[in-house]
């Protein structure tokens, strides 16, 4: 997932898996699909995640999109924050 502003959001097919599991809506901007979860509710979300034994990476932006930087990574099976 990729913080932007004060979403975290998905693309393409990772978008569509997401909001079929954690039941949001499917959005589309320029042809894009795309998902989002508000950035306040992020260990909510991780916690959903991680009971359909989805793994997660969080990252953050220095305000470009292409300079992503892992965060966090969760790994279903283990509750415990990877760095």
């Amino acid at each position: 997932m990729f913080q932007l502003g004060d979403f975290y959001e998905f693309f393409f097919d990772d978008a569509a898996i997401v909001a079929r599991i954690l039941k949001i809506t499917l959005t589309n901007r320029r042809g894009v699909p795309m998902a989002g979860i508000p950035f306040y509710a992020i260990n909510y979300y991780i916690n959903q995640f991680l009971a359909a034994n989805i793994n997660v990476a969080v990252t953050e932006n220095d305000g470009n999109v292409q300079n992503q930087t892992i965060q966090m990574i969760y790994e279903a099976g283990d509750q415990s924050k990877k760095s």
